[in-house]
């Protein structure tokens, strides 16, 4: 293997008999139309309907060795007019300490709802709030909604004293440049409302034109580490590491005493890292490093996590830079996704054919499905998962082969502008387009993806 080293690529556990998480969309229809989802975008395929009945039947011969069901997707789960017997009928034929999940806007919640909710085995509501104030040319979910969030709080609480059991009561908040520094005040905010947990994301740009909303870090951790000790050796020089890239128009014999001396570092920088296998796109690097908003992250998150311990928060974030070992959560975990017209896809990156902003540029990510359940000659989902074609995809997507789009030094190249290579999925021609997907650097989650929280919560807050 190249400079790349086997030490950014993970072997995933082998395949097992069926999926232990279940991510399900009960509906694609959506009572708002929030500018940062991908259904608001160009190149978005979505069809309305409501997940049928006979599409769950399909999943009750794998429940048995489900751990967890989110119920999610691009749509509202509470505009499905059946949800609450969704929830009743999972949980009938889940094992008991099987967790299921919600998660909502909030607009739709009544008191009434929320108790036939908490009766009937719900264990897990997530409301997605992304700030508390919004300007009103600002499509975030808040602001002028939140009274009726705090109202669905207020039910659900009082939904889960009647009901006598166990329900964790959440908020989901996507992490972008416009409302970061409103994170202190949104954990502090969550507590108040009896939030058990808080999930931040960066946000996965659907647009060219949310690109620089995006905070997350592309590259990866251990070359950031290294790029920060050329900054330092820079600053010890008295030069400056932002100049690094104007080296690349000079010809040697005509740059300064202070440019070669830059050009030394820029050598045994680039020496270390292939040493070390580490992916360096120097671009990238000098780009974030330049960037106030993504600096303070570290000093943010730090805050967070101080209030999250003092409120008793089980707090979740998102990465300050991609990891270094990419781990497929889909493929880990064993999880499976269903949309609301029982298409199974291996995971959520291929659940809808949908467009990513990567690098500010519109790639087309296609909807990769290994079947469809409900139909009359449809199989099970056991069968489906363990068709000949499921196994052959999720061997290529363990086999961790595919390049690491996010920090390459080459992007932008003709497979992320689409302008070459057919039916492959990246520039090695691969056929799943994992080199595009954040999950596996850990820079964006969702209710039912989250891994080990950044910070646990106390266990007298979670059975409150």
């Amino acid at each position: 293997m190249s400079c790349l080293s086997e030490r950014f690529m993970t072997a995933i556990p082998a395949c097992v008999a069926a999926p232990r998480v279940l991510l399900i969309e009960p509906t694609s229809r959506c009572n708002l139309a929030c500018g940062m989802c991908p259904r608001q975008t160009p190149g978005c395929v979505m069809t309305d309907g409501d997940l049928a009945f006979e599409t769950l039947a399909a999943l009750e011969t794998v429940l048995p060795g489900v751990e967890r069901v989110s119920l999610a997707g691009l749509g509202e789960p509470l505009l499905h007019p059946q949800i609450v017997e969704i929830v009743a009928w999972l949980r009938a034929r889940l094992p008991a300490t099987a967790r299921i999940g919600l998660q909502t806007n909030g607009l739709l919640v009544t008191q009434a709802l929320a108790d036939r909710l908490a009766a009937a085995g719900l264990d897990q509501l997530c409301l997605s709030v992304d700030a508390l104030e919004t300007a009103p040319n600002q499509p975030l979910h808040g602001g002028s909604f939140l009274p009726a969030i705090e109202s669905a709080f207020a039910c659900f609480r009082e939904a889960r004293t009647r009901a006598g059991r166990p329900l964790e009561l959440g908020v989901e908040c996507v992490l972008m440049r416009s409302n970061r520094r409103a994170l202190p005040g949104l954990l502090d905010w969550a507590a108040g409302q009896g939030a058990n947990f808080v999930l931040v994301s960066h946000l996965l740009p659907p647009a060219p034109q949310w690109a620089g909303e995006s905070l997350s870090n592309p590259n990866a951790a251990a070359a950031v580490a290294l790029f920060r000790q050329a900054e330092a050796e820079t600053r010890r020089q008295g030069l400056n590491i932002q100049d690094i890239l104007k080296l690349q128009l000079r010809f040697r014999l005509t740059m300064t005493g202070e440019e070669r001396r830059l050009q030394v570092v820029e050598a045994a920088l680039r020496e270390e890292a292939c040493q070390q296998g580490v992916p360096i796109n120097l671009k990238s690097l000098v780009a974030w490093a330049a960037d106030e908003a993504m600096q303070e992250l570290p000093d943010l998150f730090a805050v967070a996590r101080q209030q999250a311990a003092r409120h008793g928060l089980r707090l979740h974030l998102p990465s300050l830079a991609a990891a270094d070992v990419r781990e497929c959560p889909f493929l880990a975990r064993n999880i499976a996704c269903l949309d609301a017209h029982g298409n199974v896809a291996p995971c959520h990156f291929l659940w809808h054919t949908h467009v990513t902003a990567e690098q500010g540029r519109p790639k087309r990510i296609a909807a990769t499905f290994l079947g469809r359940l409900g139909a009359a000659d449809a199989p099970a989902m056991d069968a489906l998962w363990n068709a000949s074609s499921s196994r052959a995809f999720r061997a290529e997507a363990q086999a961790s082969a595919s390049p690491r789009c996010y920090d390459c030094a080459a992007s932008p190249c003709s497979e992320l502008i689409q302008a070459a290579y057919g039916d492959a999925c990246d520039c090695l021609g691969g056929g799943v387009p994992c080199g595009h997907c954040p999950w596996p650097l850990g820079l964006v989650s969702c209710l039912g993806t989250e891994g080990p929280p950044t910070v646990a919560a106390s266990d007298a807050q979670v059975a409150a």
